[in-house]
């Protein structure tokens, strides 16, 4: 925490007034009382500096897509709990990120949206491609990308509690 904060003021430049360049246009759109730009705008604008004071972000694939453009920002992005999440969904964040990392569980509860529809009722099955009847990212991501099974379950610090789900 501390080398990124030292790193974050490292780099600060000053004009020939001596005062601060950096991120000085930034504060000003933050502490804006009105003609607030939207998210998408600020960042936009300002990612450089957005993520420069702020490199690791916690979104929803719907957030990352109405939030931040479509470049490679981020250096990884990590969906947890993918087997609860739509893989239509995720594409947009993937597109955004120079690695991924996929985890999950198959036997958890599946992406359940009871009021969208994800394709078409009118489509024969027969046309449908084999990865349209994928539900989930993790399904996708198993069946294109390498996988690590975890040995262990680590989530309970008296073994007891746990013993049934690591040998189970």
């Amino acid at each position: 925490k501390l080398k990124l904060r030292e790193q974050t003021y490292n780099n600060i430049e000053y004009n020939r007034l001596n005062n601060r360049v950096t991120y000085r246009e930034l504060e000003h759109q933050l502490t804006k009382k009105r003609r607030i730009w939207p998210i998408r705008k600020l960042f936009s604008e300002f990612s450089n500096e957005i993520l420069q004071l702020s490199p690791c972000w916690l979104a929803s694939p719907e957030s990352v897509s109405s939030v931040f453009p479509m470049d490679t920002i981020f250096d990884l992005v990590i969906f947890d709990e993918a087997s609860q999440c739509f893989a239509e969904k995720s594409i947009p964040s993937i597109e955004r990120a120079k690695q991924i990392m996929i985890t999950g569980d198959e036997h958890q509860l599946k992406p359940n949206n009871l009021y969208q529809i994800r394709w078409d009722d009118e489509i024969e099955e027969e046309e449908l491609p084999i990865e349209a009847e994928i539900e989930s990212l993790l399904d996708l991501g198993g069946q294109h990308l390498n996988q690590v099974i975890l040995t262990n379950h680590y989530r309970s610090n008296n073994y007891g509690l746990i013993k049934f789900s690591n040998s189970h």
